[in-house]
């Protein structure tokens, strides 16, 4: 599995509601218990994982969120998303209230910046896309100062959930259920 999470690097970016997809896929390394590395000249910083009947690579582009496409830049990386059974991408998603998650397989081209940088450099690659609800912004508040800000108090407990949601989603694809299967137990429900 390429398991790739989208954000934006650096210390100022980090417990925004558009890095979702970089606390899932920490998440995600930590219950490995596996490193992120970020190799000389390498426009992500990666960890992986070979056992004797699966292989997983958890990526987070550098390039920030909108740029997140250039990774295949890199032609290793862009032959893995051509050879692994299963591409996973985890990204934030507005329309999706803070506690839903998502789970689909791609499909008409996205409105989503980071997921748009991806189609341009992979073109048809049939990914699966795991969406963690960060809800609206507020009445006078711009979409990017919303996707931006650091969680408020009262939605943290709700995004922890959909980040625990979207971690247990991937975990389940990455020990063999199918994506119908993840679909049917996490799309749609927002408590546990």
């Amino acid at each position: 599995m390429l398991l790739i999470g989208l954000g934006n690097p650096g210390p100022e970016y980090e417990h925004t509601l558009h890095n979702v997809g970089f606390e899932v896929t920490q998440k995600m390394a930590a219950f490995l218990e596996i490193t992120f590395r970020k190799r000389c000249f390498r426009l992500y910083r990666q960890a992986q994982k070979k056992g004797t009947n699966n292989f997983i690579k958890i990526v987070q582009p550098l390039t920030y969120m909108n740029n997140s496409g250039e990774i295949f830049k890199e032609t290793s990386l862009f032959v893995l998303s051509r050879t692994e059974k299963e591409v996973v991408i985890v990204c934030d998603n507005m329309d999706l209230e803070p506690g839903m998650i998502r789970v689909k397989r791609r499909g008409k081209p996205s409105t989503h910046k980071g997921l748009r940088s991806i189609e341009q450099e992979i073109g048809d690659l049939n990914y699966i896309i795991v969406y963690v609800g960060i809800g609206r912004p507020p009445l006078g508040v711009t979409v990017v100062d919303h996707v931006l800000s650091k969680v408020s108090l009262e939605k943290k407990e709700s995004l922890d959930l959909g980040l625990q949601k979207a971690f247990q989603a991937v975990l389940e694809l990455y020990q063999g259920k199918s994506l119908e299967e993840v679909q049917f137990e996490f799309n749609g429900r927002k408590k546990n």
